[in-house]
């Protein structure tokens, strides 16, 4: 059965910064929903300047470090494992099965403490956190009960694909494992 009390996020760095503002997020808020965020960092030898980002309206926040690639894309003419090798060679850090269950893992954390929502953002807010974000909608089945289930995909046309598809093999994995 799905949990549709959790609502999960993507943006882009300057939003995160002010959506617990716009929403009335504050330490001081007595009726905070409880939320934590995810943020995603690249590794692009410190290409991105984030802005600073405040903690304090959220249960915990989780940071990862990957960088905006995918090997179908950057390595066309390489199959998957070599065209991870060398977006590594090229001095990126990949996303991987180890970090997608990372992941999928911290979600599950913050629903066991009853999170209501969930902030993925990224530095742009295009690619990265929109697939971290479908991929948790999708593989532990949040909402999209009378919604059309390929909005996200059209409001984030961009949204890279290798992470999706990497969150969402993995989390069958932990699922069959599981039962």
């Amino acid at each position: 059965m799905p949990d549709k009390t959790i609502e999960v996020v993507a943006l882009n760095n300057i939003d995160a910064a002010s959506y617990a503002k716009k929403h009335g997020m504050t330490a001081q808020n007595k009726d905070l929903r409880p939320a934590i965020a995810m943020r995603i960092q690249g590794g692009e030898l410190g290409r991105c300047d984030y802005m600073p980002f405040k903690t304090e309206p959220y249960q915990q926040v989780f940071e990862y470090v990957f960088d905006d690639r995918d090997p179908a894309e950057d390595c066309p003419n390489m199959t998957e494992t070599n065209g991870i090798k060398s977006i590594k060679q090229a001095g990126f850090i990949p996303f991987d099965k180890d970090l997608a269950a990372i992941i999928l893992n911290d979600f599950r954390s913050g629903q066991k403490r009853n999170v209501q929502l969930v902030v993925v953002h990224c530095y742009q807010g295009r690619r990265r956190s929109p697939a971290v974000a479908m991929a948790l909608n999708n593989a532990f089945k949040l909402g999209n009960s009378g919604m059309d289930p390929c909005k996200p995909c059209r409001e984030y046309q961009g949204y890279n694909r290798f992470v999706y598809k990497t969150m969402m093999a993995v989390a069958q994995r932990m699922t069959a494992r599981q039962e």
